[in-house]
């Protein structure tokens, strides 16, 4: 049994005759019939019976026919994933990002991407983590950095940190000169500046501890750098993540505290499970991953101070 033989059976069982086999496959009729009578003794069994009306196939024949389409199914599967892969070397490759981090470690990663000769094109999504995890699933886009709190159960996760929230504090501010972690609960009201309920909410603070923020911040955002320069320019402290002393860009004038309540957040990558990432898109997973790496290297401390660590030039990262 090969090739051959086998799509001689596909012809002459979609045309009903040889005759219509051989024109399919552009053959002639006697090269066709020997084809399917070595497949026949080949397997022990006639595929078809010859009557007035053609090539009628046998129940094993059925039986066969829906075998070897399955195998065929497979076959172009594996020849649209050989195409994804040429293709993707020059062609599109996308990438989702939620918005904590597009502007900045998103871009950091893509210039290992960079080459002139290629006519390669890079597409960003940015959104929502379901939002993304769903664009993924839908294989719209190739990889996405999502936060690393929310369900990842539907796919494959290639890269994940974790890290805890922080406070940062203008200079001149009371909490500024004390090196005791910030207690939440004994901020008092309109005395602070933190995110909205959903991103306390996967940052997993207890829900006593949100309910106090919401009630009692001057400010709330879902934007990071909007909570910085505000904290800067109200002279409030800010509850934010880490990450943020890293990323934004615009803390200098504050400090940085670690908070007594025990909070969670973190970066994903994640991908299709079933979906072999193109290489641009592993080269981009790769060196997101060494970034992120290196800001926590060897388990440091963030909150040694945002002023001197925004004062890093963007390749140290």
């Amino acid at each position: 049994m090969n090739m051959r033989q086998l799509e001689a059976f596909r012809a002459v069982f979609r045309a009903g005759s040889v005759s219509g086999g051989a024109a399919l496959l552009h053959t002639s009729q006697p090269s066709l019939s020997r084809l399917i009578a070595d497949l026949e003794a080949s397997i022990g069994f006639a595929l078809f019976t010859r009557g007035r009306r053609g090539m009628v196939p046998t129940i094993e024949g059925r039986l066969f026919h829906e075998a070897v389409e399955k195998s065929y199914l497979g076959m172009e599967r594996l020849r649209d994933t050989a195409r994804g892969i040429a293709e993707s070397r020059d062609g599109e490759i996308a990438i989702g990002s939620i918005p904590s981090v597009a502007q900045s470690l998103v871009p950091r990663a893509l210039t290992g991407l960079r080459d002139a000769s290629s006519n390669r094109r890079i597409h960003i999504s940015v959104g929502t983590a379901p939002a993304l995890i769903n664009a993924v699933l839908l294989n719209d886009i190739h990889i996405a950095v999502v936060g690393a709190t929310v369900t990842l159960q539907d796919v494959e996760t290639v890269f994940k940190i974790e890290f805890d929230g922080v406070c940062l504090i203008p200079e001149g501010h009371p909490l500024a000169g004390s090196e005791a972690p910030v207690d939440i609960m004994e901020m008092d009201a309109g005395s602070f500046v933190s995110y909205d309920r959903q991103l306390l909410e996967v940052m997993r603070y207890a829900p006593s501890v949100i309910d106090h923020i919401v009630a009692n911040a001057a400010v709330t955002s879902n934007s990071t750098p909007t909570l910085v320069a505000v904290s800067r320019a109200l002279s409030k402290p800010a509850i934010v993540e880490q990450l943020a002393i890293k990323t934004t860009g615009l803390t200098e004038g504050l400090v940085a505290r670690k908070i007594l309540q025990t909070s969670r957040h973190g970066l994903a990558l994640v991908k299709r499970p079933d979906r072999v990432l193109p290489p641009p898109a592993q080269q981009f997973a790769t060196a997101f991953q060494n970034i992120v790496t290196r800001l926590f290297e060897g388990g440091a401390d963030l909150t040694d101070g945002a002023r001197s660590l925004s004062a890093s030039p963007p390749h140290s990262f």
